[in-house]
C-alpha cells in the first residue's frame, strides 16, 4: 500500500477525498432531482438522501467526524463541507420567495451541521427509538419550521 502513498496521512487523505467526492455527487444528484418540487418535498427528499448516504458507511462517517479532524486531512473535509454549504446557499437563493428572511450562509451552516449530527446519531444509535420514516418526518418538520416563510409549509 505504501508504494502508492508515502505515508499514512496521504492514504487517509485519499480515502477522505474519494469518500467525500462520492457523497457530494450523490447529494448533488438528489438535489437536482428535487428542483422545482414543493419545499416540503425537497427537504424530505434531501433528508432521505442524507440518511441513505450515512447508511452506506456509518463507521467511516464516525471516524471522519471524530478522528480524522485531528489530522492534516482536515483540508479535504473542509472542502467537502464548503461544497455542501454552497449547494444549500444556492438552493436558498433560488427559493428566496418561499423562505423567511435570513442570512443564507449562516442558516446553511446551522442546518448542515445540525442535520448531519442528528442523522449521524440516528444511524449510529444501537437502539432504535423510532422508525427511520418517523425520524425523517420529524427532522423535515424541524427544518421547515426553521426556514419557511409560510406557516402552512412548515410541515408536521
Amino acid at each position: 500500500l505504501y508504494q502508492y502513498f508515502p505515508d499514512k496521512d496521504s492514504l487517509v487523505h485519499e480515502i477522505v477525498r474519494r469518500f467525500t467526492g462520492e457523497i457530494l455527487g450523490i447529494l448533488a444528484r438528489d438535489l437536482s432531482r428535487f428542483r422545482g418540487v414543493p419545499l416540503a418535498e425537497l427537504v424530505r427528499g434531501m433528508i432521505g438522501a442524507i440518511i441513505a448516504v450515512h447508511r452506506l458507511y456509518p463507521e467511516l462517517h464516525r471516524v471522519l467526524k471524530d478522528e480524522v479532524r485531528l489530522t492534516p486531512t482536515l483540508g479535504a473535509l473542509s472542502e467537502y463541507e464548503d461544497s455542501v454549504l454552497m449547494l444549500l446557499e444556492e438552493e436558498f437563493e433560488e427559493r428566496r420567495a418561499e423562505l423567511r428572511d435570513f442570512n443564507p450562509k449562516l442558516v446553511s451552516f446551522i442546518l448542515a451541521h445540525s442535520v448531519e449530527a442528528s442523522v449521524r446519531a440516528f444511524v449510529l444509535a444501537q437502539e432504535k427509538l423510532v422508525s427511520e420514516e418517523s425520524f425523517a418526518d420529524e427532522l423535515t418538520g424541524m427544518v421547515l419550521r426553521f426556514i419557511s416563510k409560510d406557516s402552512s409549509e412548515r410541515g408536521s
